[in-house]
């Protein structure tokens, strides 16, 4: 696992239940004893992508084959967590 790669991890819900496995972009490992990792939510959900503050990835993207990414996926900036790193898997979404 690398920053900027596309994986399956369990996002929590917003009331901090553990969340079903989505696809989330690595951000940065968090140092400590545990493979934590700080991520942000991937959506195919667009209409709900926040202009100027989400960044959408669309095929006609020069790096859109290399994400892993089936379709078009909004990066939910305003969607952080910090998520165990324990069963992942690179996407394929």
């Amino acid at each position: 696992m690398k920053p900027g790669k596309v994986a399956l991890l369990r996002f929590p819900l917003a009331n901090l239940v553990t969340g079903n496995l989505r696809p989330v972009v690595l951000i940065a490992r968090v140092s400590g004893p545990y493979s934590d990792w700080l991520v942000a939510m991937v959506s195919t959900n667009l209409g709900q992508a926040l202009p100027g503050f989400d960044e959408v990835i669309t095929r006609q993207d020069y790096d859109f084959v290399a994400s892993g990414l089936k379709e078009a996926n909004a990066i939910k900036i305003g969607r952080l967590a910090v998520v165990e790193a324990e069963s992942h898997s690179e996407a394929h979404c």
